[in-house]
């Protein structure tokens, strides 16, 4: 009995425990784990070149967002983990938002402990499903989650938050080289910057 407790304890913490190698191209993927226990990495669609007006666009949504967030703070279910010492690069760190928002308009199915990832240079966007259940995720998760992360954890500064609503569900940004996406999330303790 104790050992099918730690085999599905080990099991659990798999499923959400995405490593995206090195080596990774740029571009939308979608990760899970398959029947036999691998990693499965998909590219549900390229990143195009970035456009410095479609970064500038994004960032000034979220600084709009955030001045409003200094007037309404976080609710209960909505909770922030910061890497206060790792910061990213802009444009990456925008580009790779604006493909993950681009991927969840007009609304997304994140299957049950599955993770999506926008990769494009040294930044991962992310949304990361630890639940047994598929949630419809869209683009306002990536403004809102974002204006969040930048309300708690500063400019450019990885972080992560737990989207309203869900017990399960984390969307955030991270420089992600040799990271387990999903499994760094919510590792820090730190909460804000």
């Amino acid at each position: 009995m104790l050992l099918n407790l730690v085999a599905l304890t080990t099991l659990s913490a798999l499923a959400t425990a995405f490593r995206i190698p090195e080596d990774t191209p740029d571009g939308v993927y979608t990760a899970y784990y398959n029947t036999t226990g691998h990693q499965i990495l998909e590219l549900i669609s390229p990143i195009p070149a970035a456009s410095s007006s479609s970064a500038s666009q994004f960032s000034r949504g979220i600084k709009q967002g955030v001045t409003e967030l200094v007037r309404f703070p976080h609710t209960k279910r909505g909770q922030s983990w910061c890497g206060c010492t790792f910061g990213m690069d802009h444009g990456d760190c925008d580009a790779a938002n604006e493909a993950l928002k681009a991927q969840f308009s007009p609304g997304y199915n994140l299957a049950a402990r599955t993770g999506t990832f926008a990769v494009r240079g040294s930044a991962a966007a992310f949304a990361c499903n630890y639940g047994n259940y598929n949630v419809q995720i869209f683009s306002g998760t990536v403004i809102t989650g974002a204006q969040h992360v930048t309300s708690s954890c500063g400019w450019y500064i990885a972080g992560t938050w737990r989207v309203d609503g869900f017990d399960a569900l984390d969307y955030g940004y991270m420089n992600w080289v040799n990271q387990n996406v999903c499994d760094a999330a919510e590792s820090s303790g730190s909460h804000k910057c």
